[in-house]
């Protein structure tokens, strides 16, 4: 007699939602436990009200972290999670993907921010059908993690004129067309303070006034497709930045990047590295994974590490 194959466990997927994600909604997320419920696996819903409770949830679903109260019973009996899903944008994945990070576990996507730029990077379709193909493949690939201090970032770090960007565009919605984009770019390029900055980019060490400069692990900041050759998991960033402070520039820039057509030469070049330093930024802002964040020293320390992300695909 052949023996029985033993019974798949099902899987328990623990969604960690964001109700203040900018295009929130119910029924992206009822649309995915249905679909978990029909594939026969089980799934957890938190929804905390602060970034600092959604990162503690994450971390206590994966034992990663104690739990305060008694595990509830039924989230027990669903067995151990075994993918985490980020239900927001950017700044919701950026903390989910922390503790996926912790205890290497697979994240998931259901996109619901403003730019998504970390869905928009990794998988060109974000439909919520898309989103929960992906979720539900049991599929995963790996992409690279940048530290900063004691944060981590999946997407991109900027300073200067991207966070000028994110100001300008938080309470307007985008829009298709890569003129528009570029009037958009003159507004925020008009409030861009810049001053010398020392770059160091592996043993590559130089100065530099730049009114545009970010670090990308993935294509996509602020809705603009800045590095669209970028690899995933390569263990390096690509940085780019602007080498002649000319303001006038950035407008047709943004434009030509928007469309996906720009080649970095003159004006603008980029670079591959592992370690970036820069100095000095204290009270600049800094950009990271969709938030704004004011940096309190003077030195801004970054390093792709070698390990990476699971996200499913």
């Amino acid at each position: 007699m052949k023996k029985e194959q033993s019974k798949k466990k099902p899987h328990h997927y623990c969604l960690l939602v964001n109700q203040h994600a900018e295009n929130y909604s119910s029924a992206p997320i009822k649309k995915l436990t249905s679909a978990i419920r029909k594939k026969g696996d089980n799934y957890t819903i938190f929804e905390p009200d602060t970034a600092f409770k959604l990162l503690n949830t994450a971390l206590k679903s994966i034992g990663a972290k104690k739990w305060h109260r008694e595990v509830p019973k039924a989230f027990l009996q669903r067995g151990k999670v075994t993918a985490l899903i980020a239900c927001g944008g950017d700044g919701t994945f950026n903390l989910v993907g922390r503790a996926g990070y912790k205890g290497n576990i697979p994240v998931g996507i259901l996109p619901m921010g403003k730019f998504n730029n970390i869905a928009q990077s990794l998988h060109k379709d974000i439909t919520t059908d898309s989103a929960i193909k992906n979720i539900l493949s049991a599929k995963h690939h790996n992409i690279d993690i940048g530290t900063l201090g004691e944060q981590l970032f999946f997407g991109s770090v900027a300073l200067r004129f991207i966070p000028e960007m994110q100001k300008l565009l938080a309470e307007k919605s985008l829009s298709r067309f890569a003129f528009r984009w570029g009037q958009e770019a003159k507004k925020a390029v008009a409030e861009v303070k810049t001053k010398p900055l020392i770059v160091k980019i592996d043993a590559f060490r130089f100065e530099i006034n730049p009114i545009f400069l970010n670090i990308n692990l993935l294509a996509n900041t602020v809705g603009i497709p800045i590095s669209p050759t970028s690899i995933t998991d390569d263990c390096h960033a690509e940085i780019i930045m602007d080498f002649d402070n000319n303001k006038k520039n950035i407008t047709q820039f943004i434009r030509q990047l928007y469309k996906e057509k720009y080649l970095y030469a003159n004006e603008f070049k980029l670079f591959k590295g592992k370690r970036i330093s820069i100095q000095p930024v204290k009270s600049e802002t800094l950009y990271l994974d969709g938030e704004l964040l004011e940096l309190p020293n003077d030195v801004l320390d970054i390093e792709i590490i070698d390990k990476q992300l699971k996200v499913l695909c």
